[in-house]
């Protein structure tokens, strides 16, 4: 039964603490720190922060500009890197843009990789089994209309974006 074992191993809820963001994204590294990222929300500016659950140490990790990730598509890569996809371009329509970045996870610095064919804001990435990614919906960066490419990112092979299938 959970719960058995003690705070040790079952972890353990301790008071709350403050943080400098509001952290609409959070991703556990292999390294054992967590990637919290957001913009706007109560707290101005775009924020990317690490997260050192041991010591509750917190290290400034901001993303390239302009790009905002608040709103994007996140999965890790099998080396243990962080392929974020799209975030939030504007608003009024809401859209998206093509920006796709790689956190990676043991150096803590962002890397800018080839954009996506067309915007998106809250895409899903889903990481296959073979390690690559597969990028699907979202608002495009245009008009704020659904963005229909299905995308995969692979980081073995091309190191780019491939289109799979076709619009209908």
């Amino acid at each position: 039964q959970p719960g058995l074992a003690g705070p040790s191993e079952d972890g353990d809820w301790s008071e709350p603490f403050a943080l400098p963001l509001i952290a609409i994204h959070a991703a556990m590294l292999p390294t054992g720190k967590v990637l919290l990222f957001s913009a706007e929300h109560g707290v101005p500016g775009i924020h990317g922060w690490l997260l050192d659950p041991a010591s509750l140490t917190l290290k400034n990790v901001p993303q390239p500009e302009p790009w905002n990730p608040d709103c994007a598509g996140h999965s890790f890569l099998a080396d243990g890197r962080l392929l974020v996809s799209g975030g939030t371009l504007g608003f009024n329509p809401t859209r998206g843009p093509k920006s796709a970045y790689i956190f990676d996870s043991f150096t803590e610095q962002w890397i800018q990789i080839e954009d996506m064919r067309a915007g998106r804001w809250y895409p899903s990435n889903i990481t296959l089994p073979d390690g690559r990614v597969i990028t699907i919906s979202g608002l495009n960066d245009t008009d704020g209309a659904i963005n229909s490419d299905v995308e995969l990112w692979d980081s073995k092979g091309t190191n780019n974006w491939q289109l799979l299938g076709q619009k209908t």
